[in-house]
């Protein structure tokens, strides 16, 4: 039995919303701007958010089951 082995996944994410923290130099945060940005973003993310995925593993079985 061959012990490695090349799997591969394919994977769609969907984004259903974005949450954004703003902060200045200091640590304060930019509560007005966070929640403009958020809005806006969210009108691209809700209908469009689609994300595809390759991922590809090297699988190394260290039980054989021969």
């Amino acid at each position: 039995m061959n012990k490695i082995l090349i799997r591969a996944e394919l994977s769609v994410l969907k984004t259903f919303a974005s949450s954004s923290v703003l902060k200045t130099g200091n640590g304060d945060e930019l509560t007005g701007l966070s929640r403009i940005i958020d809005s806006e973003l969210n009108q691209y993310y809700v209908p469009y958010g689609w994300l595809p995925g390759i991922k590809i593993y090297k699988v190394y079985h260290i039980l054989s089951t021969d």
